[in-house]
């Protein structure tokens, strides 16, 4: 009976994937967290601001566009509804953006703690030879 039950296999990965995955986490923490991104973050959040006060005040509208030209001028016509779309594609992005960041921090910390809890293994460990 014994024989039929086979050992669980521990996933393996490279000691550069893992280092890879420990670079993009400090670096998507740093952008998250420090200081010198603060602009940044303070750019999305702006974003987000302007473009629910577009929607919640009604300020979308039907645009027109005159590109002047030197033998004829060209005008192109902005549906209220195209904008609505693209605005609630860019405010989605924003918030894409902000969880994929803090996906790759989560992803370094569950590997960390799968490597602690010996649930995988990572291959030529430059920690364990210390």
């Amino acid at each position: 009976m014994e024989d039929k039950i086979k050992p669980k296999v521990k996933p393996i990965i490279t000691a550069e994937e893992f280092q890879q995955i420990k670079s993009d986490a400090e670096a998507a923490s740093e952008i998250l967290t420090d200081e010198r991104f603060k602009f940044f973050r303070e750019y999305l959040r702006n974003q987000k601001e302007i473009i629910v006060s577009d929607f919640v005040n009604n300020k979308i509208r039907k645009t027109t566009v005159i590109d002047k030209g030197e033998i004829k001028d060209v005008q192109t016509e902005y549906a209220k509804g195209e904008q609505e779309h693209e605005l609630s594609g860019k405010f989605k992005f924003i918030f894409e953006l902000i969880e994929r960041f803090q996906w790759y921090v989560t992803l370094y910390e569950e590997a960390k703690k799968a490597q602690e809890n010996k649930a995988v293994t990572v291959e030529g460990d430059p920690e364990k030879k210390k």
